[in-house]
């Protein structure tokens, strides 16, 4: 009996580790990736465009093969190891062998094979969610198409860019990423009833499946940067900042990280200061019209409570509610970061057309000051933004600084005149404050 007892736990043991956590599938994942990158690495030194080819070839054709084994194992009731699968070919649909990096080098043969790869790329996806019976939206599907269309086309328009150019194009392409997938939905969801056991699994593997897909696409841009001789640091910042602003949980946290931002395009060689502010004011426009609200958090992120699989008396067809949508910011909030933005956005214009690349070199760009003092007016006026007066002021005060300096009173009759201008000025403005900080309709103010 007790020899009995001991087998039949061996068998449980086995089943468990051989059966439901089959490591053969990470074994065969290891290997197939050490193989392609030592063949990638004596490729290279022969330099054969067939060769290079027929590898690519090689890796799709293993892809195809994943995506049909987790059909069979779904379809054949075997729902965690195709689950395994299924999360190993997401991981190598993010090109985890670096194939679109050598893509460029490869000349036109090469531009070819990336179009290939991007159209393999949204088979594969669709191809996947069929096999393990799952159904995104359109964000997320438009989401996983601007990933693998910049990873293909990204090494291209390095390849062929300036030392200039590449500085300011890898920021703005980790950026972009970056801030889609803070700002989309993110969601996947099953397209067959799940029980609760089977919700927990698809929860968990949305909360796996993200962080290595981020973790892939930071990994290629580090590469890049490596590659092309840029620095890692703007890369790394462009990629943080969505992060930041969309997790910050005060108003005071999006400016900090927005300044911050800025610091960092002022004193860094490494980092363009228009690419620098052109990323903090879109940032802060997306936290404003995107949301979330802020002290709350949003609902596609929110951590749902982990359901245990067998409580008795649970619904096997029952679908878990839908998720609110994030709100907003405030009305007053919102008016604040647009103050934001557009000074991000004439910092950004400015330093780009109206310098010689440096925020240190002062230089009047009249069009882009018309134009900027406008749209703060508006808000002054239309919103009744106090804050946008700082910036509105300081738009237009050097020009009187300076034809004040370049034209100093020299005797009674040009003091006089300036003392009468300087009165005048101060009656305008104390009567504009009056009325822009005047009560709210049918408000009262106290008497001292």
């Amino acid at each position: 009996m007790a020899q009995q007892k001991q087998a039949g736990g061996w068998h449980a043991l086995a089943h468990r580790w051989f059966v439901q956590y089959n490591p053969l599938y990470l074994v065969s994942a290891a290997l197939v990736l050490a193989g392609v990158f030592l063949l990638s690495r004596g490729l290279a030194r022969t330099e054969s465009l067939s060769a290079e080819l027929w590898l690519t070839a090689v890796t799709e054709l293993y892809q195809v093969l994943l995506i049909g084994s987790a059909a069979l194992l779904q379809r054949a009731g075997q729902r965690r190891p195709a689950v395994m699968l299924a999360l190993l070919e997401s991981i190598y649909l993010g090109d985890l062998t670096l194939q679109t990096g050598v893509a460029p080098m490869l000349g036109p043969a090469g531009l070819a094979a990336s179009g290939v790869w991007y159209a393999l790329f949204l088979l594969k996806l669709r191809a996947l969610c069929w096999a393990v019976r799952v159904k995104a939206p359109a964000g997320t599907w438009a989401l996983l198409a601007l990933a693998g269309a910049l990873l293909a086309a990204t090494p291209h328009a390095l390849h062929h860019s300036s030392q200039e150019t590449r500085d300011k194009l890898l920021p703005l392409v980790a950026f972009l990423l970056s801030a889609a997938a803070c700002w989309s939905g993110r969601r996947v969801e099953s397209a067959v009833l799940l029980d609760d056991w089977g919700r927990t699994v698809l929860r968990r593997v949305r909360l796996v499946g993200w962080p290595a897909w981020a973790l892939l696409a930071t990994s290629h841009m580090l590469w890049w940067s490596v590659e092309y001789s840029a620095s890692p640091t703007p890369v790394l910042a462009g990629a943080a900042l969505p992060w930041i602003m969309r997790r910050a949980r005060t108003e005071r946290g999006v400016w900090l990280a927005a300044g911050a931002c800025l610091a960092l395009g002022m004193f860094s060689v490494h980092l363009p200061f228009p690419v620098a502010a052109l990323m903090a004011g879109c940032a802060m426009a997306l936290r404003a019209w995107r949301g979330p609200g802020f002290g709350l958090q949003p609902a596609d992120e929110a951590s749902a409570p982990d359901v245990h699989p067998y409580r008795l008396g649970a619904d096997p067809t029952a679908q878990p509610p839908p998720p609110a949508a994030p709100a907003l910011p405030s009305v007053a909030q919102q008016v604040r970061l647009t103050v934001g933005v557009l000074c991000c956005g004439y910092l950004a214009l400015w330093v780009a057309i109206g310098t010689d690349g440096s925020p240190h070199h002062l230089d009047h760009v009249l069009p882009l000051e018309l134009v900027t003092s406008a749209l703060l007016g508006l808000l002054v006026w239309r919103c009744r933004s106090r804050l946008a007066l700082a910036p509105l002021t300081l738009l237009w005060l050097p020009y009187p600084l300076t034809a004040a300096m370049n034209n100093m009173p020299t005797g009674p009759v040009q003091w006089g005149a300036l003392l009468l201008a300087l009165g005048f000025g101060a009656l305008i403005c104390g009567v504009l404050l009056n009325y822009l900080l005047r009560a709210p309709s049918g408000g009262k103010i106290p008497d001292p």
